[in-house]
């Protein structure tokens, strides 16, 4: 996944939220949330744990730079975790 700040203006990113359409049947899955190719989350990455589908909302206080770059990676996924979807709340 990857967005593109084209606004020209720093932006602030809220909240962040992941779901699953399949929950894993045993392992987490964990996403690393970067901006221009730097981590937000150099500990306590969002994680959906095994069986369940979704994070819930994180609050968040980074700031995107004009046309910076944000992208989600899948660090590890839960066995049998499908069709991840990312929402970024931004202002």
């Amino acid at each position: 996944f990857a967005w593109v700040n084209s606004t020209g203006v720093p932006l602030v990113l809220r909240a962040l939220w992941f779901q699953l359409a399949t929950a894993a049947s045993s392992g987490s899955t964990v996403m690393d949330v970067n901006v221009n190719g730097v981590t937000l989350y150099p500990t306590g990455k969002p994680t959906i744990a095994a069986g369940a589908v979704t994070t819930g909302i994180l609050v968040a206080a980074f700031t995107i730079p004009a046309f910076g770059v944000v992208t989600v990676d899948v660090d590890s996924a839960g066995t049998g975790a499908l069709d991840l979807t990312a929402q970024l709340d931004v202002a």
